[in-house]
């Protein structure tokens, strides 16, 4: 899944197209749009409209989760409300700030990033709105964010494995990052599971009533593949 993209269909003053329909315009030309990513993007439409304001996908490594959800999720809501603030964050601080230069990158032609400032971890628009990337146990201090993306908290088993880590990650999601989101905001967190008490299962308990949660297991009950045109079943 690389190269370079298509123009992203359209810029903020322009009448959007439906979610499907813009996605596939910002994928590379040699991109598939296969059916669990159809599904996502189902749910982040919803949550777009705020139908939703918690939304929780559970996947596996390499299936395209971070440039649909986090990278593209992100461009969509800085079209829909360029005045307002973006939070991006992962695992580390280097993750967040890749992440926020790919988004920069797509929504540069779109007119949506100021000169004034550009940097990967802090950039603006033109319209009052700021993205921030920051890494996991990073507070993000003085603003407040109307969508946040938490894209991977846990890199790896042996992070997930250690209660000291999942202590200040839970630490850190609560008092921090839950903080900063503005009344009428929305939180989208996809991630890798590794445990069973892991960041995941902590916010659910918290707030069972309120969260919605789609699934995606690298292998159905059946024993099908998610995505069988580049994962076979071996």
């Amino acid at each position: 899944m690389r190269g370079a993209s298509k123009p992203v269909l359209r810029s903020p003053n322009s009448d959007l197209p439906d979610y499907h329909t813009w996605f596939q315009s910002s994928l590379p030309p040699q991109w598939s749009y296969p059916r669990h990513l159809r599904a996502i993007n189902t749910e982040l439409e919803r949550v777009e409209r705020r139908e939703i304001d918690r939304l929780m996908i559970w996947m596996p490594p390499r299936h395209a989760k971070t440039e649909t959800v986090t990278v593209r999720g992100a461009l969509r809501a800085l079209i829909v409300r360029p005045q307002s603030n973006i939070l991006i964050t992962g695992y580390s601080e280097w993750f967040a700030r890749r992440l926020s230069r790919k988004v920069r990158t797509l929504a540069k032609p779109l007119g949506l990033v100021s000169k004034d400032k550009t940097s990967s971890d802090e950039w603006e628009t033109p319209q009052g709105g700021v993205v921030i990337a920051k890494g996991v146990g990073s507070p993000p201090t003085g603003v407040g964010f109307g969508d946040i993306f938490v894209d991977d908290p846990i890199r790896r088993r042996e992070d997930a494995e250690s209660i000291l880590f999942r202590e200040k990650l839970w630490d850190w999601y609560a008092d921090d990052l839950y903080t900063r989101l503005e009344p009428g905001g929305a939180i989208r967190l996809v991630m890798t599971r590794w445990h069973h008490d892991d960041l995941a299962a902590r916010v659910l308990a918290s707030e069972p009533e309120l969260w919605h949660k789609v699934v995606y297991p690298a292998l159905s009950a059946e024993g099908e593949p998610l995505w069988p045109e580049r994962f076979s079943r071996d």
